[in-house]
């Protein structure tokens, strides 16, 4: 799928629809602006950037041991607030605002490089996917997970249009991620393969910028982790303690994190789900084995990875914290290497009025309680709760087995978080807010129907 750099075709002649989705998407943030969730970890970083800024004002150029173990680009946002005059009991109201642009800022993104009246079904479908999603609840967080999945689409974005603008963004994208330099590599290489075939100076061109920023942005991060650990790398997150000690533990971890009712992928991003069904349909083509090698390769390397960790889900979270900044930039891969068979299974569903239903209605459905969480601020307290399974608090530290049967429990067995989302919901504002939200949907499901039938 190239890019038109010469027109905006999308933008001009569906510029009335756009508006009324921002304008939509932001009541829905109004609605909800009391109910900003603000995380533990966000404490504890704004007491890290005043730590960093004490060492800094008292030379401590070498060492400064106290910095929290959170990546360098949360304590580079956050200083620059607090640099700023912004007082650090008051940082919370910026990262509000921040998570909120990067909100929009992530939806709107593929319509900068999709110009073209050709891209408009894509573009609809990242739409859909983005809007029937956990993002909603990151938006209205003090978690990074919101700017990191829009500095990586950005950086998939550049890789896939764009020869040297992933310099800046590969840099970027490294400093938000400590394990984020190895996916940087990987994309950018698997995307330079895809470009190379049709123009072999542009995707050496792009490989090779990606590779420098990402060698400029993990110099940055080894320089940092010395500066707090003495180490090139994060020792805190690699201790022991925090690896998963059986096999049992591990599988059972890997398979929540896609079939979970209270943490997976396959559920809590349902138009993601019949993308991927959609996505790998069978071509046989060379660039149909390689991109879908691509993706198997990826999603099984970051969610085995995260298997291996004491806590895969980023309790405590909405779903899958931990993956939500990729899978925004996931679906625009997918996009992009995928129009082979994407194409022709919307036709499939455009021409069918039981899938065009189905598929509608089902995602729609799934979608309601990722936009009912807004109004419910308490409800991942209530969901972490002690009951009959675990009657105590789950501490690694002191009891690692019983830790590990809690996680379990509360990714499989636990009040089924959905429910409990519906049963603890300010209704008044999460009614209109569903409302606005199934408008949305099937305005988009509409759009993208007819698009797929005048392409």
């Amino acid at each position: 799928m190239k890019s038109d750099n010469k027109k905006h075709i999308i933008l001009r002649e569906n510029f009335p629809f756009f508006t009324f989705l921002l304008v939509s998407f932001a009541v829905v943030f109004g609605l909800a602006s009391s109910n900003f969730f603000v995380s533990g970890d966000t404490v504890v970083l704004m007491n890290s950037i005043k730590t960093i800024s004490d060492c800094l004002e008292n030379g401590n150029f070498t060492i400064c041991p106290s910095v929290a173990h959170f990546p360098l680009s949360q304590h580079l946002i956050g200083y620059l607030f607090y640099k700023s005059g912004i007082p650090i009991e008051n940082l919370l109201g910026s990262f509000k605002i921040l998570n909120l642009f990067a909100w929009f800022f992530g939806l709107l993104i593929p319509a900068f490089f999709w110009r073209n009246k050709k891209h408009l079904p894509a573009l609809l479908i990242y739409f859909i996917v983005y809007i029937s999603s956990p993002l909603w609840w990151y938006g209205n967080t003090s978690f990074n997970e919101i700017l990191s999945a829009t500095l990586i689409s950005l950086f998939l974005l550049s890789l896939m249009y764009t020869s040297y603008l992933p310099f800046l963004t590969s840099f970027f994208v490294v400093l938000t991620k400590e394990v984020a330099f190895l996916y940087v590599v990987a994309w950018s290489i698997a995307i330079a393969v895809i470009k190379f075939k049709e123009d072999k100076g542009n995707a050496k061109r792009t490989v090779l910028s990606a590779l420098a920023g990402t060698t400029l942005g993990l110099t940055f991060q080894v320089l940092f982790n010395f500066w707090r650990f003495n180490s090139p790398i994060n020792n805190e997150l690699l201790l022991p303690i925090y690896r998963v000690p059986t096999f049992e533990v591990k599988l059972n971890f890997f398979l929540a994190q896609w079939f979970g009712p209270n943490v997976g992928i396959l559920y809590f991003w349902p138009a993601l789900t019949v993308l991927f069904v959609m996505y790998f349909r069978f071509h046989k083509t060379w660039k149909w084995y390689f991109s879908r090698l691509t993706v198997g390769l990826f999603l099984l390397s970051v969610t085995i990875g995260f298997a291996l960790w004491c806590a895969p889900f980023g309790w405590v979270a909405y779903g899958h914290r931990l993956i939500v900044p990729w899978l925004p930039g996931l679906t625009l891969f997918l996009l992009y290497s995928g129009n082979d068979t994407i194409s022709k299974s919307l036709n499939e569903i455009a021409s069918s009025p039981f899938l065009k239903y189905f598929v509608s209605l089902a995602v729609t459905a799934l979608t309601m309680p990722n936009i009912a969480i807004l109004f419910n601020i308490n409800n991942i307290s209530n969901f972490f709760v002690p009951d009959s399974v675990c009657p105590t608090p789950a501490i690694l530290q002191t009891d690692a087995n019983y830790y590990y049967k809690c996680i379990q429990h509360y990714a499989w067995d636990a009040n089924w978080i959905h429910s409990v989302t519906f049963s603890h919901t300010d209704w008044p504002k999460a009614g209109l807010a569903i409302a606005i939200g199934l408008i949305s949907l099937v305005a988009l499901f509409y759009k993208l129907l007819k698009a797929t039938r005048e392409t």
